[in-house]
């Protein structure tokens, strides 16, 4: 398990991922720049049916002022029963470069029971002429308590969709 770990002030580029993380308890990436990655940039996750005693153990992350370009499938993803984090003021430009369909993947996600998870001040600039992501930013309905506020993108299905169990979403 990953504890207290800072990820901090790096240029990573041209990998399948930059960061791929299971099972972190207090975890800060902040002011990277991170570039063409094939699947995701920033990947977080717990998977309960491959360590089911680890489950849980996921909490306090904190993604913040990053700059991402051509970040894969979906650059930013938090996967599994995360509880308490902040994907906050990242700046993601391209997202969904590598996604073989328009409207398959999103700039940032959030799924698969997290929980208590602020999405804030984010910018999902698509440069490209056409339109990739699905959203900009998605929370699936398996969240809770997920806040999505003041982020700015467009996505081919739409702007933003926060679908977690009593969560708010103001833009």
């Amino acid at each position: 398990m990953n504890k207290n770990l800072r990820i901090t002030n790096n240029t990573l580029r041209d990998n399948q991922r930059a960061l791929r993380l299971l099972y972190s308890d207090t975890l800060t990436i902040t002011n990277n720049q991170l570039c063409n990655h094939t699947t995701e940039s920033i990947f977080c996750y717990e998977s309960a049916s491959t360590y089911p005693e680890m489950q849980g153990c996921s909490k306090n992350i904190q993604i913040t002022n990053n700059i991402i370009e051509n970040g894969g499938y979906t650059p930013i993803y938090l996967n599994g029963g995360i509880n308490g984090g902040i994907i906050a003021d990242n700046q993601i430009i391209n997202p969904c470069c590598n996604s073989t369909q328009d409207d398959a993947r999103n700039g940032i996600s959030v799924g698969s029971g997290a929980s208590n998870i602020m999405v804030k001040g984010n910018i999902i600039i698509q440069t490209e002429e056409t339109l990739k992501n699905a959203r900009p930013v998605y929370v699936t309905n398996t969240c809770s308590k997920c806040y999505v506020i003041d982020n700015v993108g467009e996505g081919y299905s739409g702007g933003v969709l926060n679908n977690s169990i009593n969560g708010i979403t103001r833009n």
